[in-house]
């Protein structure tokens, strides 16, 4: 499901720093706004971090998820590899 560009934020970069992401966004034929967008999700993720570990925490309070100790888990590991 796409998400609505609703929200705007002004920025001041180094010309070279525009220039580089100009280029980028002419080689990959994008906006210069999408690969900005692009470039904040790799370096902060889709999902916010305190989120992802909620998530994750819900995760692993799940029964099924529970695994065994090493050494029954070793020994289950080489039955399956016999």
């Amino acid at each position: 499901m796409a998400r609505a560009l609703d929200q705007h934020l002004h920025i001041l970069l180094p010309r070279e720093d525009i220039k580089r992401l100009r280029r980028e966004a002419r080689e990959q034929h994008s906006s210069l706004g999408q690969i900005v967008r692009e470039v904040l999700r790799k370096a902060y993720g889709a999902v916010e971090p305190s989120r992802r570990r909620s998530a994750f925490a819900r995760l692993a309070q799940r029964s099924e998820l529970a695994v065994a100790d090493w050494p029954e888990m070793k020994q289950e590991i080489l039955r399956r590899h016999e």
